[in-house]
């Protein structure tokens, strides 16, 4: 069932509101009669719609997750790939100014299980169409794991500002780290009783 106009340009308003309260503290620090203040709307008005300013905060996220582009089907190329990084890097630049409210106050549980399930999809994709050796799930995970935290670490740090790169100038980064971790993945791992590197490092004889 659709929202009512009005319940809609009420939550609108109380978001845009939230997007700037923020940049002076952390929401911890926030009263609700600040963000009515700067909404412009009664307390009365915001309880009928929320409980608390993590509740704004996170339909804020749902939204950001609903809308990104993720869910058009995995890509069927090399080029498809890079596509869609480069689409999602554009979509987190034109919105910036709500992920930094998110990432601020550590409210985007949901978005990172979305891009790395994301990250997953891709690498998979790419490792298929190069026909890598499949690994073991336990050591896929442990790929994953350290490469897509990586890459979400990346991303986070862009759009906090700290790193100075448009948004296809970091997809292509991004695309690269896909690329590498497929290569990676070629190099058996072992999850018995030895990693690969205490079989290449540790067992040396010196």
């Amino acid at each position: 069932m659709k929202e009512d106009l009005r319940v809609t340009v009420t939550k609108q308003v109380i978001h845009k509101a939230m997007i700037h309260l923020p940049e002076k503290k952390r929401i911890d620090n926030i009263k609700r009669s600040e963000l009515c203040t700067q909404a412009g709307v009664n307390r009365a008005t915001f309880y009928r719609h929320y409980g608390t300013l993590q509740d704004v905060l996170r339909e804020m996220e749902t939204e950001i997750i609903r809308n990104m582009p993720l869910s058009d089907g995995p890509p069927k190329s090399q080029e498809e790939i890079r596509h869609k990084v480069e689409s999602v890097c554009n979509y987190m630049y034109d919105n910036a100014h709500i992920l930094r409210v998110l990432f601020t106050n550590s409210t985007d549980d949901d978005m990172t299980k979305s891009l790395m399930s994301l990250y997953e999809e891709l690498v998979l994709r790419h490792r298929n169409e190069f026909k890598f050796s499949g690994l073991s799930e336990e050591a896929h995970q442990i790929m994953i794991a350290l490469f897509g935290g990586g890459a979400y670490s990346l991303l986070k740090r862009w759009i906090m500002g700290e790193i100075e790169k448009t948004p296809t100038e970091l997809a292509g980064v991004l695309y690269n780290i896909i690329c590498f971790q497929g290569l990676f993945d070629m190099i058996s791992i072992s999850t018995n009783t030895k990693s690969f590197c205490h079989d290449k490092i540790y067992d040396k004889k010196y």
